[in-house]
């Protein structure tokens, strides 16, 4: 589905990677003002400012997931999920890192890219510059 798809897949990527970049670098009341006030009703604004705050954390900026990330997720689904637990899951089949690795590769603001002295010139591919 990926492969007859690259370009679609490639740009929900891009979408991603931006999205973690303006989680990285922007407050949790200003990730909050880009949701719809429906969002938060019955709970108030002021305790979904919170939830980002708390979370902000657990995001990667550049999206790409840590060494051993997938395994985690798969541990800790199997200990509650009936759909997930007993499976076998071919965790190399579920992710394409490279479609993220093309946005990183092409922003300076990517750690993975400051690590490789990268620097994109002109309108970042990922949309944070």
């Amino acid at each position: 589905m990926v492969d007859a798809h690259k370009d679609v897949v490639q740009k929900l990527a891009n979408a991603f990677v931006k999205t973690m970049h303006f989680i990285a670098n922007s407050t949790a009341d200003q990730i909050t003002g880009q949701m719809p006030p429906e969002d938060y009703t019955g709970v108030g604004k002021a305790a979904h400012v919170q939830r980002p705050a708390d979370k902000k954390g657990i995001y990667t900026p550049d999206g790409i997931t840590p060494a051993g990330g997938p395994q985690t997720v798969l541990n800790v689904l199997s200990a509650f999920e009936p759909t997930v637990r007993g499976h076998n899951i071919d965790l190399t089949k579920t992710r394409d890192a490279g479609l993220l690795e093309n946005v990183g590769a092409r922003c300076e603001h990517s750690p993975r890219s400051r690590e490789k002295g990268l620097r994109h010139g002109g309108q970042c591919q990922a949309g944070c510059g």
